[in-house]
């Protein structure tokens, strides 16, 4: 079984609040664990999410996708597919 890893950043504009992070968060989740067909096959696929916020987080892309990525790692440690918020330590 193929276990391809890759990375990927997605930056949203106007979202106003951790929640609605988190809302656009678990449609994504929901949205990669439908079967796709590929080729001649159905995948699923898995992701894990963190999130980093402007206001809380930082003001510039380094520091924040630092912090996102430091968030999605603490869920990956947790379980597969779930989202987690980057907590100052």
């Amino acid at each position: 079984m193929d276990r391809s890893r890759d990375e990927f950043t997605l930056v949203l504009t106007d979202v106003r609040d951790v929640a609605a992070a988190e809302a656009i968060a678990a449609r994504c989740l929901s949205s990669l664990a439908a079967p796709h067909d590929v080729l001649t096959q159905q995948k699923v696929v898995s992701a894990t999410i963190g999130i980093s916020i402007v206001r809380t987080d930082g003001n510039n892309v380094t520091t924040l996708v630092r912090k996102a990525d430091l968030a999605m790692y603490r869920a990956k440690r947790s379980e597969k597919n779930r989202v987690c918020v980057y907590r100052d330590p």
